[in-house]
Order: structure tokens, then C-alpha cells, then sequence
């Protein structure tokens, strides 16, 4: 199965940073699932997911959780918490 989920670009640098290791975290959680970011300097914030459909649905809950932890973060510093 296939999934998509949209990631505003700005936070697509955490996804693979590292050489990839929150993917790879995702990956052995969701059975093995594979996770696309656009390529650096495109303009899109689709982000596709392969695997089984219950993987890819828990994948996309994960990364949507990451990006509410990462939205969380950034406002509470530019509230200056």
C-alpha cells in the first residue's frame, strides 16, 4: 500500500538529518516501511509511505506527532517560553 502525508518543508530537515536516523527509527517501529521525502530544493511537502496498511497508517501517525512536537517546540521559542 501507498500513503501520503504532508510535511511543511521546513520540517523535513529533521526527518533526515543524520543520515536518515528518525527514518530509520520509523522504519524498524512500522515494519519496515519506506518513507520518501522530496528531494532537497523541491518545492512539495507530500511525503509518501510504503508498506503494509496498518505500517503506513502508524508511520503517518508518527510523523504527524513528530511534526506537532516540532510545531509545539518552535512556537513556545518564538513565544519565548
Amino acid at each position: 500500500m501507498e500513503g501520503e502525508i504532508h510535511v511543511d518543508s521546513k520540517h523535513h530537515r529533521y526527518f533526515v538529518a543524520r543520515r536518515g536516523e528518525v527514518l530509520k527509527h520509523i522504519a524498524d517501529e512500522f515494519g519496515g516501511v519506506t518513507v520518501s521525502f522530496p528531494r532537497s530544493g523541491v518545492k512539495s511537502d507530500r511525503v509518501v509511505i510504503k508498506g503494509s496498511k496498518d505500517c503506513v497508517e502508524g508511520a503517518k501517525k508518527r510523523i504527524q506527532e513528530i511534526v506537532d512536537d516540532l510545531v509545539c517546540v518552535s512556537t513556545c521559542i518564538a513565544a519565548d517560553c
